[in-house]
Parts: structure tokens; C-alpha cells; sequence
């Protein structure tokens, strides 16, 4: 397979997940058709699966809603299974699959070995330690979850979604409101209108 139309192909879709993620679901197909090992394009259409499930919640009921929702949770992770079956120590590819696991409410043991995994790689990288902390607040680790994410702020200062989930696990897990303030302070005038900031 050529490199240049594989990397071609995934470009397009990262252009169209923005305007149409049915045409990028179909872009992303076609080339894990021709290129299955391809894992940046199974992590993006395991994303893309993720936003139209998450995207069901807010609309109006209809039969048959939940069932449709499950659908895309169970194809995202099939998809994030595919990634990590060629990159089985990735800590990007087991947190995705982590937080597809948490979003359609599947197996907890499962998202708790996964949080092992990750934890147990010792990550330094500002955005898999936010996504660590905020995987272990949704599991009710607490304390962890304000470890890894006070460690994600002392590697990236200006790394908004840590100071803001650690913000929000302040205020409404800790009860540390004071600490909350001061982390919301930090962070809300500089977020865009809609942010996209936690699992």
C-alpha cells in the first residue's frame, strides 16, 4: 500500500470529521479496508464512533435510542481493540479504549485493569495523565485521580482540560471549594465557548 495515499486518505477524513462524520465514518472504512493495520485510523474512527453515541444522548427519545447508542459504543471499542492489538503497550490506545468502555457503561473491571496498565507505564505526558485522572474520578478514585492530574499541571502549567477537571473534582468530590475556585479562576476565561474538557 502506498504511504502517501494511506496518509492522503486519514488526512481527508480528519477534514471531514469536522464537517461530516457520516462521510469521514465512510472515508475511514474504506481505507482500514485497504490498510487494516492503519492505527491512527481505527483511534479516529473509535473517536468518531465515541461523538455519535455521546451525540445521541441529547436527542429527543425514539425507539429503539439506547440501542443505537450501545451499537456505536460496542463499534468504537471493537475498533480500539483492533489498535491494541497491534500496539498492545500504547497508553493513547488503551485510555481511548479505557474511556469507550466508561461512556457505554460495559465491564469495570476491565477500565480498572486498564487504569493499572496505564499507571503502571509512569506517564509524563500532560494529556494521558488528564485522562488518567479523569478515567479514575469516574471510577471513584478520588485521591488518584487528584494525583494525576496535580501531576499533569506540574508537566504542562497551562494544560487547561487538567486544570479544569481538577477543578471540578474540587468542587464536587472533594469539597475543597477554596482550591476549586482557584483552579477555576485559572482556567475559565481562557476556555472557548464550548469545551470539550473532560471524559
Amino acid at each position: 500500500m502506498d504511504p502517501n495515499f494511506t496518509l492522503a486518505r486519514f488526512q481527508l477524513s480528519l477534514i471531514l470529521s469536522e464537517r461530516n462524520r457520516l462521510e469521514s465514518l465512510k472515508n475511514l472504512k474504506v481505507l482500514l479496508s485497504i490498510e487494516p493495520r492503519h492505527v491512527p485510523s481505527l483511534l479516529e474512527l473509535g473517536s468518531l464512533l465515541q461523538a455519535c453515541g455521546e451525540s445521541m444522548k441529547s436527542q429527543r427519545p425514539f425507539r429503539r435510542k439506547e440501542e443505537w447508542q450501545q451499537k456505536f459504543f460496542l463499534e468504537a471499542q471493537a475498533a480500539y481493540k483492533r489498535a491494541m492489538a497491534m500496539q498492545p503497550d500504547s497508553t493513547v490506545v488503551l485510555l481511548a479504549y479505557g474511556i469507550s468502555c466508561l461512556q457505554s457503561k460495559s465491564n469495570e473491571e476491565e477500565v480498572r485493569r486498564i487504569v493499572q496498565r496505564v499507571a503502571e507505564r509512569k506517564p509524563t505526558d500532560a494529556s494521558i495523565l488528564c485522562n488518567l485522572g479523569c478515567l479514575l474520578q469516574k471510577l471513584g478514585e478520588h485521591k488518584r485521580a487528584e494525583e494525576a492530574l496535580f501531576l499533569a499541571i506540574a508537566r504542562a502549567p497551562e494544560h487547561l482540560p487538567s486544570i479544569y477537571n481538577l477543578a471540578r473534582l474540587q468542587h464536587y468530590f472533594l469539597g475543597n471549594k477554596q482550591l476549586a475556585l482557584r483552579f477555576y479562576d485559572k482556567v475559565l476565561p481562557r476556555l472557548p465557548a464550548n469545551p470539550v474538557l473532560s471524559v
